[in-house]
């Protein structure tokens, strides 16, 4: 049986104290070389800035320990802003292995209900380095179909085609596309988690560092209307 270590975060125990001030659940959900997925959540510790969370965590292999993910990440509340954003300042995939491995990995912020069957566009960048853990050998990244797509619900909705990351390969540090996309539509239903999902192997002894946002807010007008038809809606109900 093969076991995982989840990497408990200060910000977990912070939620837990003061669940008011917790933020929108994030999980990561991480399925490495076709074994069962291992999943990770927390809902943050707060920042400076109003209606934003920090989440920090990991999830590693039991022994014989073979691989590594950890995270640091930034998240709004899209009931507190108009909108459902997180940043990757740093999200770090390690293949500790003499062989290859395939990663799919989903990382999902939860999106405030407010948002229901308003147009919505998602606009979105994820790039990142890549670089050899053992000296003298080359780090390898290969994507499997998109590198990564972003998300809404759960449902990739980034154009794939600007997804496409070419084999990378070096000897030392280097960079792999900063790629960028974005998706207009109107979602069935209310606009429930935001997120991306990565696809790839990761040669041996490599890491790869992603960096990055995925950002959903109502479409230009949208947010407007919203606030115009809440506005009638509360006149309506005085005035009755």
């Amino acid at each position: 049986m093969r076991k995982f270590a989840v990497l408990a975060s200060a910000t977990a125990a912070i939620a837990t104290a003061a669940t008011t001030m917790a933020g929108p659940l994030l999980t990561i959900t991480a399925n490495v070389g076709g074994y069962a997925p291992v999943t990770s959540s927390s809902n943050g510790s707060p920042t400076a800035t109003a209606g934003s969370y920090s989440y920090i965590g990991g999830v590693v292999s039991g022994f014989p320990m073979d691989w590594m993910i950890s995270w640091d990440l930034v998240g709004e509340d899209s009931a507190v802003h108009p909108k459902s954003m997180f940043v990757t300042n740093g999200f770090r995939v390690q293949n500790l292995t003499s062989s290859a491995k395939t990663f799919d990995i989903m990382v999902t912020l939860a999106s405030s209900p407010s948002l229901s069957g308003v147009p919505l566009t998602g606009t979105s960048l994820l790039g990142g380095t890549l670089v050899s853990d053992a000296a003298g050998s080359n780090a390898t990244l290969t994507s499997i179909g998109s590198l990564w797509t972003g998300q809404v619900n759960g449902t990739s909705y980034a154009p794939s085609a600007l997804m496409n990351n070419a084999y990378v390969t070096t000897s030392a540090t280097t960079s792999f596309g900063a790629s960028t996309g974005s998706w207009n539509g109107t979602i069935a239903g209310a606009l429930a988690s935001v997120g991306y999902r990565m696809n790839f192997t990761l040669g041996a002894k490599s890491t790869a560092v992603f960096t990055g946002y995925w950002e959903v807010v109502p479409t230009p007008g949208a947010f407007a209307t919203l606030v115009v038809a809440g506005g009638l809606a509360n006149r309506r109900r005085r005035t009755s």
